[in-house]
This record gives C-alpha cells, structure tokens and sequence, in this order.
C-alpha cells in the first residue's frame, strides 16, 4: 500500500535514479488503473432498486393518513414506468421496466400507473412497442378497481397512452372494425372498457381536483390524443421530464442532473397547483436496470459499474456518483443508478427542509426505500400552513390503524 501512495512514490523518487524512477512510476499508475477498473465492485444492495418478484413493503393504506382537501398538486407520488412490463421473458433486460405484478405494486405503495395499449380488433391488449405484454387492459382495470374496492382512502393516477400509432417502428392498430365494416374508433373501445365501472373513473372538470375528490377513483391522464368523457384532453396539461433516450451508459448523468433539476422545479411548482411528473426511466443504449441501478448486472444486489476513471485524476467528474474500491488516494469513480440516486438526493434535501414535493416520481424497478422516501414527503411538518397529514404513521405506517375523517369513495369533505 505505501508503494502504491504519492508519498510512497515521493520516497522512490528520491532514491531511485530519474529514469528509473519515470519507468516504475508509469508502470505502478499503470497497474493500479488496471485494478481499480477491472475489480468486481463489492456487491450493492441499498433498496431503492429491486429486481424480484417480492417487495418486503406493505402501503396499502397510506393516503388514508392524509386530509381529504390535499390536492393532487400537494401530494407526493410513487409511480412505476411501463407498469406492466414483467413478463416479456424472451427479451428480459430490453423490455422488462418491472418485476413485481400490478396487486404486489399497489398493495406495496405504487399509486401512478403508466399503461400502453394497442388497439387490435376493437381490444387493448397491454404493449411495450411491439412486445405484447402477455396482458389486456381489462386486466388492469379488474385488479385496479378490486384493489380500490378493498383500499377506498386510496387513489390511483393512470397514464393511458396509445402505443401502436402510426409513428411507432413495426407497431400499428390493427383491424378494428365492426361486422358492417365500420371503423372502431380508440375512444369508443375505451368508453366500452370504463362504461361498466364509472363509478371507479373521475369524471370531475377540475384540473386539480382534491384527494376526496379523487378517493376510491382512477384518474385518467390523457395520453392519445382524442378527447374523452372519462378522461379530457386538458388532463394532459402537466410538467413532465421525460428525457429517455441513452446512447451509451455514459449518459447516465445527464440524466440524473434532468432528474434532480425537476425535482427541484417541483418542490417550488407545487404551490402554484402544478402537477409534475419526473420519469427516472431510460432505455436505448443502456438497459432499464442499468439505468435504474448502475449495476454491472440485472441482480438487486449486483456490483456497481465502474466508469473506468479514478481519483484523484478525475476529481471533479460526475460529483454525485460514489468513490469505491479505494487503494489509498486512488478511488474507482462507479456509476450510481438513478433510484439509489433520486432516494438519496430526497433523503438529504428533506431533512434540511430544502424539499417540500417531488410531485409523480415515475421509476422502473422501484425498491422498498425509492418509495418510502418519495411517499415520506407527504409526512413532512415543512412549517408552511395547515398540515397535508393527519397523523404521521410513517415509522409503522404498515400496522398503525389510519385516523380517518369517514370518507366514502369519492366525497369531497373538507376535513
């Protein structure tokens, strides 16, 4: 290790003759970058990213702890990107955004849903791009409304985009039509999905309407362009990042610095009745979980990616992405996944009251601490006002009986 450190190579300077010295200098820089680049980064394991089909988190209740005049602007949600994609076991680490299923996202926190459909002889069937998503979008629809039946202080935030248009590669509606030829238009096959259950849909004309609004109830944002009586067109007006073409892994702090920035813009927004929605997704070049992660692998527990540069000759790259693996002065500069990151950034900002809200954080492959740290704000005394909460059940927020203010599935009391 003393061979390896500036003042080590100080003392051989010293004693060795010039050239020498020179030679075994390169050669020792030269071996430790070799090292610290091609290690195995110990595993890492921090829970905000999770790649299995459990999650050791139950938040099935937790709006329930909130008052009924908080609205969608106010509250800080958790949300899953593409949230039907884990089942495409042919192209896992392409097309896979998930790991748990729909009942295990709900019951575990999840409230913000982002749902692509391809309309084909007058159905949706769930897809990401052209890889069908071994589901339809009645299935949504079932576990939705059942969990909202057993959970009615809950509410659930539904992106419904139309996947397969014209500009999607390879991907188009097909055949939709009835026995007489008539065109199957997307807003009557939707209107057929949502007619039986409309006492789940909010059909309210506010643009930001409150919880009681919005208890027991989907709301539908708006993503396909036709209007529709259960879900308007200006419910597409909110601020959204969604920056999430990669070229390479490289990309991955760019990301992060638009990921931060809006959760900042968030945090201020909010007042003004903004809705924000911030994807931490991010695909092309890299692989979600990569994204998600920073890992070398797909594992929960995988090692980091290193980036192939060290300290302190890269000091100043990519501040907020961890030093590991350190021999002495020299320190692998590793990639850190954008959960691990947004969690942290939450943790930190919020205990100093810099963040109040981070509106609709939108993640692929969320862990158990990505969603308590995002659904922790709406727990926060931030000192401006009346109280968003009730009670603060968060450190038993899994068996503490909730203190309501005997809701029904969307009253609007207000208190």
């Amino acid at each position: 290790m003393f061979l390896c450190s500036w003042s080590g190579l100080r003392f051989w300077g010293d004693a060795l003759p010039k050239d020498v010295f020179n030679r075994l200098s390169v050669r020792i820089v030269t071996i430790t970058i070799a090292v610290l680049t091609s290690l195995s980064i110990n595993a890492h394991e921090d829970r905000a990213y999770l790649n299995d089909s459990s999650i050791d988190l139950k938040l099935p209740d937790w709006m329930s702890h909130l008052h009924n005049w908080v609205y969608l602007s106010d509250l800080s949600l958790i949300g899953t990107h593409n949230s039907m994609t884990y089942n495409n076991s042919k192209f896992k680490n392409i097309a896979n955004g998930q790991s748990l299923d729909l009942k295990t996202q709900l019951e575990a926190g999840i409230r913000f849903l982002d749902i692509r459909v391809r309309h084909i002889e007058g159905v949706f069937a769930l897809h990401h791009g052209i890889l069908f998503n071994q589901a339809m979008f009645g299935d949504v629809l079932d576990q939705a409304v059942s969990f909202l039946k057993q959970h009615p202080s809950e509410t659930l935030v539904m992106r419904l985009r139309r996947e397969c248009d014209d500009s999607t590669l390879g991907c188009s509606d097909v055949n939709n039509s009835d026995d007489q030829g008539q065109p199957i238009h997307f807003v009557q096959t939707l209107n057929r999905y949502l007619d039986p259950i409309e006492q789940y849909i909010y059909q309210g004309h506010f643009h930001n309407p409150s919880l009681g609004m919005l208890r027991g109830k989907i709301l539908i944002l708006n993503d396909f362009s036709a209007n529709s009586k259960y879900a308007p067109l200006f419910h597409m007006a909110q601020k959204v990042q969604d920056d999430f073409k990669f070229s390479t892994n490289w990309n991955l702090y760019s990301k992060w610095e638009k990921v931060k920035a809006h959760m900042e813009s968030a945090s201020e927004g909010y007042l003004h009745g903004d809705m924000y929605i911030n994807y931490l997704s991010g695909s092309g070049g890299s692989f979600p979980y990569f994204v998600a992660s920073g890992h070398s692998s797909s594992g929960t527990s995988a090692p980091r990616l290193s980036t192939g540069l060290i300290t302190p000759l890269f000091d100043d790259y990519y501040p907020d992405f961890p030093r590991t693996s350190c021999l002495g002065h020299l320190c692998t500069i590793s990639f850190e996944g954008i959960n691990t990151l947004t969690s942290n950034f939450i943790e930190k900002e919020s205990q100093q009251n810099q963040l109040k809200n981070v509106g609709i954080v939108v993640a692929d492959f969320p862990g158990p601490g990505l969603i308590e740290s995002v659904i922790g704000l709406n727990f926060k005394d931030v000192g401006e006002g009346a109280l968003k909460f009730k009670s603060n059940p968060f450190a038993n927020i899994i068996t503490q009986t909730p203190i309501n203010d005997q809701f029904s599935p969307g009253s609007n009391l207000s208190h």
